[in-house]
């Protein structure tokens, strides 16, 4: 907020300029943000989910090894590892997608400051 007072105060006519990129950033979080939450809960379930089954083999390292279950249990935890990958990858895709469209925004506003200014 202090930046856009100091922005307009310096000089109003290019402070309007450059902010004239806000709304479309604006829609572009808006649409984003949605898939993002969805995303980054999946990731944080995902981890949950591995760090229980992790804990549950190591507390339980005893009863594992006497029921033989050492490699069904390797196999069931190597499954929840794959998800909490696909989890990472997908919100880690959702993110890439964010910052490129924020450059270009920002590329777009000093070009209009430049232009017009």
């Amino acid at each position: 907020l202090g930046i856009v007072i100091a922005l307009l105060l310096l000089n109003f006519k290019l402070g309007l300029i450059t902010m004239s990129v806000l709304p479309v950033l604006t829609l572009i979080m808006v649409v984003w943000q949605p898939f993002a939450r969805k995303a980054f809960m999946w990731v944080r379930r995902a981890i949950s989910i591995v760090n229980g089954s992790l804990n549950e083999n190591i507390t339980g390292v005893r009863v594992v090894q006497s029921m033989n279950r050492q490699e069904r249990n390797l196999m069931l935890f190597d499954e929840k590892n794959v998800d909490h990958r696909d989890a990472n990858l997908w919100a880690s895709k959702l993110s890439s997608g964010l910052l490129p469209a924020v450059d270009i925004l920002t590329a777009v506003a000093i070009g209009f400051a430049l232009f017009f200014g």
